[in-house]
């Protein structure tokens, strides 16, 4: 409300007491019951703001009144200029208070509050140096009568304090539109405080002015204060507080207790007496220990803390979230403290169900993914002899001989036939050559190294693949591997079973360039050894043409 542009005859400054002067004593006297009130509620949202927009009111008056009933002395425009010192304030309050009314008052940053600080002191600087450009008085330069015409600074501030204070009444009116049916009356209270400065300066720029030769702005904005004052902090907040505490707290599902500054216990809502045990109201204003009685946990360590939060039991089965915080401000320590208290038993119970279902569930899946892993394995051995299967190496084989024509590395296979092992079944039984078959199959499977797999072909016929081993080395294996097991002796109940086997070597690209014709190149050559007298190995280049 500041800056207000007017146009209107100003009386001369060595006046007599008037109507005028008197209106202004009692506007100071009514904007210093509106800064006592904002001060006593400092704390509320929006009352330092209120204080700032009623202490620069009333400099406003104050100085007009000095400048009736003083005179300017030596220099005719100091209470021009000192009046601009509190005006300037009172857009800027205007505006933060009702940001900080309407729930805005994040917006009200340091880096806001340092750009709102610009202009008034811009504007005060030109106030006081208007004697060198005229920018602000233009040509009437405080002379006693005359009209007042601004200069070109004062129609910007002119112009940015009306900006400000239409923001400000945009957001009050959305406040109002958007305010639920019992806030409204509060709401209009302060909108229509705060349109009084307006209609006074209609007044007076319209010459309608009931003090003549008075300017009604500095009326108008004390007027605004007291209003805004009597509803922000005598109708609104005691109006409502009653009712949002019987309508908030006696309804919460949450325990709700309210210790003062000594820790005894002020206040607590039907949640909370519910959770602790707590039959009857007799326990107000004793102390916490002792109004706890019922609560078996309750440790004189929670209050030892400005705040605290963590889970308790109260009884035996009873999980609550207890939160204790200390009731203070930002300036100034309140006293005493709020404890919050929800049971939780509930949550926990269903959330420990939870985990057990969760680990029966994750021992099931290990189980499970354990019977996978046993069944892939079952998939792919031999379960008599324990070696990969027929499967298993086709598979092995075709990826390796993919990954040799990358590489050109050789890719070995041996295959090995036991010799005479019809004879051996007729003489001893099945279950000699089934001995037999195992013990070759633990033979293979102990001389194999890193990347070989040793595979059971079908019947007494065996394949030891090696990725990475030229044909010469695959020959030297295959017949030291021979040489063991021709040495074995093998019980078998009274009897030393002996055996030999022959096999065959063939190598990838030179004897095959692929699968089938591999295994058959190691076929031939294993066909030779038997025909030319069994237990022996001959690679597949050593075949007679």
């Amino acid at each position: 409300m500041e800056g207000f542009p007017y146009r209107h005859r100003m009386k001369p400054l060595n006046i007599h007491f008037d109507a005028y002067p008197i209106a202004l004593v009692l506007g100071v006297l009514l904007a210093l019951a509106a800064i006592a009130i904002a001060w006593r509620r400092r704390q509320a949202p929006g009352a330092l703001p209120l204080l700032i927009f009623s202490a620069a009111s009333a400099w406003w008056m104050v100085c007009s009144l000095l400048w009736r009933v003083v005179g300017t002395g030596a220099d005719p425009m100091i209470w021009f200029k000192l009046i601009f010192v509190g005006v300037v304030l009172i857009a800027p309050a205007f505006l933060a208070f009702a940001l900080q009314y309407t729930n805005r008052g994040h917006w009200l940053t340091r880096r806001i509050i340092a750009l709102l600080a610009i202009e008034p002191v811009l504007f005060n600087v030109a106030v006081w140096t208007d004697s060198y450009h005229g920018l602000v008085s233009a040509s009437w330069r405080g002379r006693g009568y005359g009209e007042f015409v601004g200069g070109t600074v004062f129609w910007i501030h002119s112009f940015y304090s009306y900006a400000l204070i239409g923001f400000a009444h945009i957001v009050l009116i959305q406040c109002f539109l958007r305010a639920p049916p019992i806030y409204r009356r509060q709401s209009g209270m302060i909108i229509g405080g705060a349109l009084v400065p307006l209609f006074g300066n209609a007044l007076t720029i319209f010459h309608l002015s009931p003090l003549p030769g008075g300017d009604l702005t500095p009326f108008g904005l004390v007027v605004s204060s007291a209003v805004i004052s009597t509803a922000l902090f005598r109708r609104g907040l005691l109006d409502l507080v009653p009712i949002a505490r019987d309508a908030v707290v006696e309804r919460m599902h949450d325990g709700v207790l309210v210790l003062d500054s000594q820790n005894r216990l002020v206040d607590l809502n039907p949640a909370a007496r519910t959770i602790l045990g707590i039959a009857h109201l007799d326990v107000l204003g004793k102390p916490a220990a002792v109004a706890m009685a019922a609560w078996h946990g309750y440790s004189p360590d929670y209050l030892s803390m400005a705040d605290f939060h963590d889970e308790v039991l109260i009884g035996n089965d009873r999980c609550v979230d207890l939160r204790i915080s200390a009731l203070s401000s930002k300036r100034t320590r309140l006293g005493g403290r709020l404890m919050v208290l929800r049971d939780i038993t509930p949550l926990r119970q269903a959330s420990a169900a939870l985990q057990d279902a969760n680990s029966r569930l994750r021992q099931q899946l290990i189980e499970i993914e354990v019977m996978q892993d046993l069944l892939k394995e079952q998939a792919i051995r031999d379960s008599l002899t324990g070696l990969y299967n027929r499967r298993f190496l086709e598979e092995t084989l075709m990826r390796e001989l993919g990954q040799s024509t990358r590489t050109h590395d050789p890719v070995s296979v041996v295959l090995i036939d036991l010799d005479h092992f019809k004879s051996i079944n007729d003489t001893y039984g099945h279950g000699a050559g089934d001995l037999l078959l195992q013990t070759v199959g633990e033979l293979l499977r102990s001389s194999c190294r890193g990347g070989d797999a040793a595979c059971r072909f079908g019947g007494e016929e065996f394949v030891v693949l090696l990725p990475g081993t030229s044909f010469s080395v695959a020959l030297q294996r295959a017949d030291q591997v021979r040489q063991e097991f021709m040495a074995l002796r093998v019980p078998f109940g009274e009897f030393k079973l002996h055996a030999t086997f022959s096999a065959g070597v063939a190598t990838f690209p030179r004897h095959g360039e692929d699968f089938a014709s591999l295994l058959n190149a190691a076929d031939i050559a294993l066909y030779a050894a038997k025909k030319e007298g069994r237990n022996r190995v001959l690679g597949a280049q050593e075949i007679p043409v």
